[in-house]
C-alpha cells in the first residue's frame, strides 16, 4: 500500500483534487490542533517519525501509530525540517528567526542555533557533502552549514528569491527561483501551492495547496482561484492518504 502524509487547517473540507479517479483516498488522520499555519514536513524512516511545522514549533509524529509523540519548540516562522540520520541530527529552519534550530532525532533535545540568512525557508541535507542548506527568502541567497560541527561553511547569491529545494543524492541541490525561473509549463492546479514531490513509481506529481487540496498530476486539476480561505480554529491535522 502506497501511503502519503499531507498536512493542512480544515477550511470547508480538505479533499484530494484530480481530473480524473486515481484511486487515492484518505485512510486516516491525526488531530493536531491549535493556532497558526504550517509549511514544510519531513520524515525520519530510520525512527519512524514525521515532523510538522506548526507556526512557533514543529509536531513530532509517530507515523506507525499515528499519534503525536513529541514536540520542538522555540522556532519561530518555522519552514522546514531537514534530517541528517548518520549524524542523529535535524535542522529546523526559523523564518522570523533568521536562524536553523538544530536538535538530537532520537531524544528530540535542542543542540543549539546557528545564524544564517534572512527568512530562511526551504532547507535540505545534502549526504554527499554533510552539508544542510537553507535558502533564504529575503536575503535571495543559501547559507551551507556543516552538519556535524553546526558551522557555517559560507553564502551563495541566487539571485532571486528561492523557494523550494530538492537533493538529487549526487551532490547537487535543486531550487526553485520563484521571481526569476523560466516558466516551460502552467498546469492548473489547487491555490497557494507550496510544496510538490514526484513518484517516479505511478508517473504523478502531488502538489500540496494552501486552498486544503492536494492535486495529484497525471492529469491536472481546475484552478481553485488565487484567495487562501479562512482556517477554522483548532482543526489543523495531517491527512494520510493512499489506495
Amino acid at each position: 500500500m502506497r501511503r502519503f502524509l499531507i498536512s493542512g487547517l480544515v477550511v470547508a473540507a480538505a479533499t484530494c483534487v484530480t481530473a480524473a479517479p486515481t484511486g487515492y483516498h484518505i485512510l486516516g488522520e491525526v488531530k493536531i490542533g491549535g493556532e497558526g499555519g504550517w509549511d514544510y514536513l519531513s520524515v525520519d524512516g530510520a525512527f519512524r517519525r514525521l515532523y510538522l511545522s506548526h507556526a512557533t514549533h514543529v509536531a513530532v509524529i509517530d507515523i506507525d501509530a499515528l499519534k503525536v509523540v513529541g514536540d520542538i519548540p522555540d522556532t519561530p516562522g518555522v519552514h522546514g525540517i531537514a534530517i541528517a540520520p548518520e549524524l542523529n541530527r535535524g535542522c529546523v529552519s526559523n523564518g522570523r528567526g533568521n536562524n536553523v534550530t538544530m536538535f538530537d532525532l532520537k531524544t528530540l533535545a535542542t543542540l543549539g542555533q546557528v545564524a544564517v540568512g534572512r527568512n530562511p525557508d526551504s532547507i535540505r541535507y545534502d549526504a554527499v557533502s554533510g552539508r544542510v542548506f537553507t535558502f533564504n527568502g529575503r536575503s535571495n541567497d543559501t547559507t551551507a552549514i556543516e552538519a556535524k560541527t553546526g558551522k557555517v561553511a559560507g553564502i551563495i547569491a541566487l539571485g532571486g528569491k528561492p523557494e523550494f529545494s530538492i537533493a538529487d543524492g549526487k551532490g547537487m541541490i535543486f531550487v526553485n527561483i520563484e521571481d526569476a525561473r523560466r516558466v516551460v509549463a502552467s498546469p492548473a492546479i489547487g491555490a497557494g501551492s507550496d510544496g510538490v514531490a514526484f513518484d517516479p513509481g505511478i508517473g504523478c506529481a502531488f502538489s500540496s495547496n494552501g486552498g486544503g487540496t492536494l492535486t495529484v498530476m497525471a492529469t491536472t486539476a481546475p484552478a481553485q482561484g488565487s484567495a487562501r480561505p479562512s482556517y477554522l480554529p483548532d482543526t489543523f491535522k495531517v491527512l494520510v492518504v493512499g489506495k
